[in-house]
Formats: structure tokens, C-alpha cells, sequence
């Protein structure tokens, strides 16, 4: 069984090169929630912005923005993140 944040990081890169509208921003945690697997396969939708960046980096024009934190990986006690 694979680590939740392998699974995480796989996921996100497989999107990343599916959508070029997705961009995974990151705070600082790239090798713990594995979003760095973003940043090698993806250069272009991975984002390093620093820890108290990421609060404010919502932004209307791109809706498919992924902060990449533990916070928003599933863990069975809370609902995973979903793109409208």
C-alpha cells in the first residue's frame, strides 16, 4: 500500500498533464505532501510560494489552483478537494 501522500503527489501529476488550467501551489512542503513529483514532471503547473503566501492565493481567472498541504490531502476525516 502506497503512502497517502505518494498517492497525493502521483495524482496531482497525473492531472497537471492532463489540465494545463491546474497549478499546485506550494508551501514550503513539497517533499512532505509530495508535490515536489509535480514540480519534476510539471515545471509549469508547480508553484513554490512560501508558507504565509499560500492563504491569499486564490485567484478568480484560474479555478482549478491546488494548495498542496497536508491540510488538503484525505485522510478519512475529511472530504477531499474538490475542483467545481
Amino acid at each position: 500500500m502506497k503512502a497517502q501522500r505518494q498517492v497525493w503527489g502521483e495524482t496531482l501529476a497525473e492531472l497537471a498533464g492532463t489540465d494545463q488550467r491546474l497549478v499546485v501551489l506550494d508551501a514550503d512542503l513539497a517533499t512532505s505532501t509530495r508535490a515536489d513529483i509535480v514540480a519534476d514532471a510539471h515545471p509549469g503547473s508547480f508553484i513554490q510560494v512560501g508558507i504565509a503566501e499560500q492563504a491569499g492565493s486564490a485567484h478568480p481567472t484560474n479555478p482549478l489552483h491546488l494548495p498542496s498541504t497536508p491540510s488538503t490531502q484525505p485522510n478519512g476525516r475529511t472530504s477531499p478537494v474538490q475542483a467545481s
